[in-house]
């Protein structure tokens, strides 16, 4: 299932899921599979043979949202020096790019909710999580349609978000 071969100046990790495979869960199943087993922090992926075995651009989100999920390592803390992915798909069309780049957004979001969900609760207060978001925020893209409201606990009250502000309280 998965080899190494040198090309310039990265490893190539071929990924061959099962040829009965088009499931998409479990495309990405296998390229996040290939990825965590993969012992380095660097490698070039071609996806060119499963877009070509399956025919469907839409195989190659599928795959990179694998790899990229794949690379994923939690927070640590006290923090420690995670390992720095560098992954490479050479020979993707230009549609296969928009998908990749589409999907690298997903990944981003999927990434910072899940390092919000592990963070211990003493570092993850409800402020604290509130600049997480202005902070998150911040540093989109401007977006027309897209407001962020960060309620107050006396707005809260106001709206009846008692359950709300009971978690909040428990860990103030």
């Amino acid at each position: 299932m998965l080899k190494t071969v040198r090309i310039s100046s990265l490893p190539v990790l071929s990924v061959a899921p099962d040829p009965g495979a088009a499931d998409r869960v479990q495309i990405k199943e296998c390229y996040a599979k290939a990825v965590k087993d993969w012992n380095g922090s660097e490698c070039s992926v071609d996806l060119t043979p499963l877009v070509k075995e399956k025919g469907l651009l839409s195989y190659v989100s599928d795959a990179v949202e694998g790899i990229l999920l794949g690379a994923y390592e939690p927070e640590r803390y006290p923090a420690a020096p995670g390992k720095a992915w560098r992954i490479e798909l050479p020979g993707l069309s230009p549609e296969a790019e928009t998908l990749v780049s589409e999907t690298e957004a997903l990944v981003e979001g999927i990434v910072w909710a899940r390092n919000m969900t592990n963070r211990p609760g003493n570092l993850l207060r409800p402020a604290d999580f509130a600049g997480e978001v202005r902070t998150l925020f911040a540093s989109l893209p401007a977006r027309e349609n897209t407001e962020v409201e960060i309620l107050d606990a006396e707005q809260m009250k106001e709206l009846g978000l008692n359950a709300i502000l009971g978690v909040g309280l428990s860990s103030a």
